[in-house]
């Protein structure tokens, strides 16, 4: 939790575990090696030393699971500290969820990092040499809600509860009693009177007991917090993992001990039974692990400890799950009844099954393919399906398998698509889209789809047909000659363009060219999943995306 070395404690905070560029001189091409994460240049003791070997001849005689090895943290001696120190009456003004799992079976493995393909964790930050494990684990889950439900990737400021609510700073504190003061009840006030959130920005990450300095902007609250499972004891795993499910990563405490700190990877299960001492954050699990099964634990240590600062911990070791707790975030935009995927419903069938008229259900960024994305049903409900961050970055993949979305109940124009790529749908009649109403659809781009007889991107039998409000198409096919983009007899009406946005191969910004801004933004948006940039449509700019730029250079024909 805590570690003495303060040279660089504010770019600690945000490692990166690898970067690429690209140097172009002519047509010659070239990948940069990935950068090498600093790391703490302090020797080992030969008393440290001596009791790493002691601990690696431990690891053979228990059956340790995972290894151990000369960590920063353990040089530190992170273990060493309690950052869950502080208030005694901390059940004071609490919530205790305890209620049983729901009927339905919990998946055998979940893990908020790889969702439909999509991460929904922010970087893993560090916490230097300040006792403050409570703060990041917080934020681990309140940073993750932000990301799950607006599709935001937000960085927030663990030094403004440290320093500016009266919390106990680096000295320690339970998480549940700082959760309070993210609550837009404002019952819980930091030193100039607000509540809720402030960002990194506003008051970057100092790891000491720094002069609090407000007021701040406090854009993030939460509506309330609960721990799980009963006032007294520690919630079951069931119990655990539906919180997890329910309301994303979730905060709890956990022993630490020396082989805690020397973990390098494996599973870990060296059970310490000894009185807690810090917090982290649980963001999934697999029960094909380990004896019993793991929990997927996310640590405040850098992205350089552990499996990229993560750790796989066997269910119900060392105190794993203590005090454990989960945030209550309505996301942008619950008030006005908005159902939220993936952060209330696992699948974008799911919230649809459960909208009523006139609710909308919002998506997060991201790549959705499978069961429950496709193929999406909306069974004739007066919704709005709309993706939060737009159709370059929310995309529905049929994975050449199946239809992405089907409208067969008649949808009329108060049922609206709005904000996706709609891609790699087949079918017999209508690949990406078949529609038997008049539904809105808008904002979306229709590519690489296919259809054995008709409509390859969109199929319609309605002879009104949708209303298609800034829909581009690109790419798709059919097996014959009947409207590779759409078709139906709608179309004869001068109802959709049927230009191909695709014919321009390269170019990114819509201009007719493919010039060197094209180039220049293959390159900005390298290793991303940028759909602007990504001709191949493979997930990820990459070579062959630069390679496309720069084989069609010039004026589009």
């Amino acid at each position: 939790m805590e570690s003495t070395h303060m040279a660089h404690h504010h770019d600690d905070r945000n490692r990166s575990a690898s970067s690429s560029r690209i140097a172009i001189t002519g047509i010659a091409l070239s990948l940069c090696l990935p950068a090498l994460a600093q790391i703490d240049s302090t020797k080992i003791t030969l008393e440290q030393a001596g009791t790493l070997n002691t601990m690696k001849a431990e690891a053979e005689a228990k059956g340790w699971t995972f290894t151990v090895g000369d960590t920063e943290a353990f040089r530190q001696e992170l273990w060493k500290i309690n950052g869950v120190e502080g208030a005694e009456n901390w059940r004071k003004d609490a919530a205790f969820d305890d209620a049983p799992p729901r009927g339905t079976p919990l998946p055998t493995t979940f893990d908020w990092r790889n969702v439909g393909g999509v991460n929904y964790m922010t970087d893993v930050r560090s916490q230097g040499g300040c006792g403050s494990c409570w703060s990041f684990a917080l934020y681990g889950s309140l940073e993750s809600n932000i990301l799950i439900k607006d599709g935001l990737n937000r960085d927030l400021s663990e030094q403004w509860l440290v320093s500016c609510c009266g919390l106990g700073g680096c000295g320690g504190q339970w998480p549940g009693f700082a959760a309070n003061y993210l609550q837009r009840d404002g019952l819980y006030v930091d030193e100039c009177g607000g509540f809720g959130a402030v960002v990194e920005q506003d008051f970057p990450y100092l790891a000491s007991d720094d002069f609090c300095g407000c007021p701040y902007e406090h854009p993030y609250t939460i509506e309330s917090w609960s721990f799980i499972g009963p006032e007294w004891g520690t919630p079951t795993d069931d119990q655990l993992k539906q919180a997890i499910l329910d309301h994303g990563p979730i905060t709890v405490c956990i022993t630490t001990n020396g082989a805690f700190s020397a973990y390098t990877g494996g599973v870990f299960n060296a059970h310490d039974p000894d009185p807690i001492t810090h917090a982290v954050v649980l963001v999934g699990w697999d029960d094909a692990q380990g004896t019993e099964g793991v929990w997927f634990m996310r640590n405040s240590w850098g992205d350089w400890w552990g499996e990229d600062g993560y750790m796989r911990i066997e269910y119900g070791c060392s105190n794993i799950g203590y005090n454990a707790l989960y945030l209550d975030y309505d996301g942008s935009g619950d008030e006005d009844g908005t159902l939220n995927v993936p952060g209330e419903y696992a699948t974008i069938q799911q919230a649809i099954d459960a909208a009523n008229p006139g609710q909308q259900v919002l998506v997060a960024a991201g790549r959705y393919s499978g069961e429950g994305s496709a193929v999406i049903d909306l069974a004739g409900k007066a919704i709005t399906l709309r993706s939060s961050a737009g159709a370059e970055a929310t995309i529905l993949d049929g994975e050449h398998a199946r239809p992405v979305i089907e409208l067969l109940s008649s949808e009329g124009s108060s049922t609206v698509i709005d904000g996706f790529t709609i891609t790699q749908g087949y079918s017999a009649l209508g690949g990406g889209l078949r529609v038997d109403g008049t539904p809105t659809i808008r904002n979306c781009i229709i590519r690489d789809n296919n259809a054995q007889s008709a409509g390859g991107g969109l199929a319609c039998s309605d002879p009104t047909g949708p209303t298609l409000e800034n829909v581009r198409f690109c790419g798709n096919m059919v097996g014959t000659t009947l409207g590779a983009h759409c078709f139906g007899s709608w179309v004869d009406g001068g109802a959709v363009d049927l230009d191909d946005w695709c014919t321009c191969a390269g170019d990114t910004n819509d201009d007719g060219a493919t010039d060197v801004a094209d180039l220049l933004a293959v390159i900005s948006a390298w290793a991303t999943d940028e759909a602007s940039a990504d001709f191949n449509f493979d997930g990820t700019v990459g070579v062959d995306d630069l390679l496309t730029v720069i084989s069609n250079w010039g004026t589009c024909s």
